[in-house]
């Protein structure tokens, strides 16, 4: 079964509704939206949510342009769903050197 990803071309106007809406789809809370929010607004052409099924693409897609986004669907490489998470980089780091490299929280 093919699977696609959701692009954030551009955001809606209405902030406000930018974090519900993120909060609705990933099951965030108010922070963990508003720091995506941030993300996005940041880095435009980001991928938001990838590797869903098409329908669910579909139904998110519909509502960030029902707020004024521009969001494009495209396949994905990923068979696993997953979401945005621009605070994976600021809590984790790597550590060491070459194959003993090691992930680890940071401070």
């Amino acid at each position: 079964m093919n699977k696609y990803q959701i692009r954030l071309s551009k955001l809606p106007e209405d902030r406000i509704a930018l974090v519900r809406a993120l909060r609705l789809i990933g099951n965030l809370g108010l922070k963990q939206a508003n720091d995506l929010a941030l993300h996005v607004g940041r880095f435009p052409q980001s991928v938001l949510v990838a590797g869903v099924d098409e329908s669910t693409a579909g139904h998110i897609a519909t509502a960030f342009k029902d707020l004024g986004a521009e969001v494009t669907v495209e396949p994905s490489s990923l068979d696993t769903p997953m979401l945005c998470t621009p605070m994976v980089n600021a809590k984790f780091s790597w550590r060491g050197w070459g194959p003993f490299r090691l992930i680890r929280k940071a401070a």
